[in-house]
């Protein structure tokens, strides 16, 4: 069954996801470039919720609130305080420890990869319909 843009934007679901999507990639995006330990932190944050509200999403309870309660709960207090107790420089005044010459080959080198990536998914799967399901929940 064959999909296109018009069907997929009908769905509900599908809008869900996006919404949930697009601050997921803004706040892993904006953890890797920050030059700001605490703002990292905090865009880090903000990738792990969405990431927990797409495994709700998807009907996986036991890992969504277990992303929320380890990873954001003790795993992201356990940065902010090391940090606050280091007392860790926390402007953009550090150097990064690689030029030009390392970063640009490595986002190449990213970009090339995630286009073969992209390319095996799309040509594995095609334009198939995944059909939809009802969710099991883990609890009673």
């Amino acid at each position: 069954m064959d999909v296109s843009l018009t069907d997929w934007l009908r769905e509900t679901a599908n809008w869900v996801f996006l919404i949930i999507a697009l601050p997921t990639l803004f706040g892993a995006w904006k953890t890797v470039t920050t030059q700001n330990i605490v703002r990292a932190v905090l865009y880090l944050v903000v990738a792990l919720a969405g990431t927990a509200a797409l495994f709700l999403m998807l009907g996986a309870e036991f890992v969504g609130w277990t992303v929320v309660l380890v990873y954001i709960g003790a795993v992201i207090i356990l940065f902010l305080i090391g940090t606050m107790i280091t007392r860790a420089p926390l402007g953009s005044a550090t150097p990064l420890s690689q030029g030009t010459n390392v970063t640009r080959p490595a986002a190449l080198l990213s970009a090339v990869l995630f286009g073969v990536i992209a390319w095996g998914v799309i040509d594995a799967f095609d334009n198939q319909m995944i059909e939809p399901f009802e969710p099991t929940p883990t609890a009673d």
